[in-house]
């Protein structure tokens, strides 16, 4: 094999080496199939932290400058506007770069909208859910608590909050779902195109088995991190108890995920046992 003097980089034979080292290279990258779901999987979490980005810039703008950042985008709105109507069709060609240039960050803005908005929808399906499932737990407890007086403690109304939570989110997506549809901000008005697909996106990515696999994530991560903070160091990652009351709330819901699945194993059904009961109850001997 032919290697390639480096000593003087405008010698033809290493100009030929480099050349056909970047062919090769070229034709292994052509070689490399990647699937089709990965691709996919690709361009979603570009799209998505792309989003995010965005989102996370304008509320550190928004919060940074406050009433400033509002008052300068407004602002901008106007003088991109003016200079709209007064260019107008007029084909001077300085005027049309300065009209360009003015365009410019109106462009990128709404670039940056049709960016956000998915991520926007997809971040508030899941707020929605968790308000819905964890939240209307966790507030119906404290009030039974603070009507009857019953002292329930955080760590209970966690354990309670996480346990009922985690069912409801897998097992009562079917109310969860119409609450979103109909009680949400992502709800259908009908008013534009748009407002029927952001909600078909909502319901897609909170679908049951979607959420039962962030659920068992979510647990697994924390449960891990826990253990290992009580093993190496022998410390809470929070607080004892309330590290026990998230594992004992993952203990419910797998439980509870047991339950439903063997329960299609029962074979005990209804009719046959009702006909049974009745034929001993009418049943004597002559």
């Amino acid at each position: 094999m032919n290697k390639c003097r480096i000593e003087n980089p405008n010698n033809k034979e290493v100009r030929d080496c480099k050349f056909r080292t970047t062919e090769t290279l070229t034709k292994l990258w052509a070689k490399i199939k990647m699937p089709e779901s990965i691709t996919l999987s690709l361009i979603i979490l570009v799209i998505m932290g792309i989003g995010i980005g965005f989102t996370l810039l304008y509320l550190w703008l928004i919060t940074r400058f406050e009433w400033k950042a509002i008052a300068f985008f407004i602002g901008y709105i106007i003088v991109f506007k003016g200079l709209q109507s007064l260019i107008g069709k007029n084909k001077n060609k300085i005027l049309k770069i300065f009209d360009f240039i003015v365009s410019l960050p109106m462009g990128i803005t709404m670039i940056s909208f049709k960016l956000m908005f998915p991520s926007i929808t997809i971040l508030t399906s899941y707020i929605c859910l968790g308000v819905y499932a964890f939240g209307i737990p966790m507030l119906g407890v404290k009030s039974l608590d603070y009507l009857f007086k019953l002292n329930i403690s955080w760590e209970t109304l966690l354990f309670i909050a996480l346990a009922v939570g985690s069912i409801v989110s897998v097992y009562g997506t079917r109310l969860i779902h119409w609450v979103i549809k109909e009680h949400s901000p992502l709800k259908n008005w009908e008013n534009h195109k748009y407002e029927a697909v952001k909600t078909e996106l909502a319901l897609y990515v909170i679908s049951k088995n979607n959420i039962n696999f962030f659920i068992y994530l979510a647990y697994f991560t924390y449960l891990s991190i826990s253990g290992l903070m009580q093993i190496q160091y022998n410390e809470p990652l929070i607080t004892i108890n309330v590290d026990g009351a998230i594992l004992k709330a993952f203990l419910v819901f797998i439980a509870f995920s047991n339950m439903v699945s063997k329960s299609k194993d029962v074979e005990i059904k209804a009719k046959p046992l009702l006909s049974k009961i009745i034929r001993l109850m009418t049943t004597h001997d002559k």
